[in-house]
């Protein structure tokens, strides 16, 4: 496991039952909390939709 892996399982702790983390596809499985991109190569207009807005704010702000 990576520490990265370990980083994401502490922010999971500290999330609100109504918050929700966007990830990229590393992440998929990690949590229900987790949003990450579906993979395919045939997508429905939903899941296409989802993957351009995922991939679209690919940041993260972290206040300490």
């Amino acid at each position: 496991m990576t520490s990265t892996f370990f980083w994401m399982g502490e922010l999971l702790n500290e999330l609100d039952k109504d918050e929700i983390i966007f990830a990229d596809k590393g992440y998929q499985g990690v949590s229900v909390e987790v949003i990450t991109p579906i993979k395919g190569k045939i997508l429905s207009s939903e899941s296409e939709t989802l993957n351009v807005y995922l991939s679209s704010i690919r940041q993260i702000d972290l206040i300490v």
